[in-house]
């Protein structure tokens, strides 16, 4: 069954960023950081973001 553009909380069930309280209020559900800094400067392949989920084959 296909699910549409999820997020990662429900895609992959991350736990999101920080917590509800203390002045938290937009990152609730966001993934956090996706890659490091200026070494290696890239994304790596299989990094675990938002996207189509269900309704197609996920390996590629």
């Amino acid at each position: 069954k296909g699910k549409g553009f999820q997020g990662v909380v429900k895609r992959h069930g991350f736990a999101g960023v920080g917590q509800s309280t203390h002045g938290q209020h937009n990152r609730l559900r966001a993934p956090g950081s996706i890659g490091e800094s200026s070494y290696p400067a890239k994304v790596f392949k299989g990094t675990r973001m938002a996207g189509q989920t269900g309704n197609e084959r996920v390996t590629v």
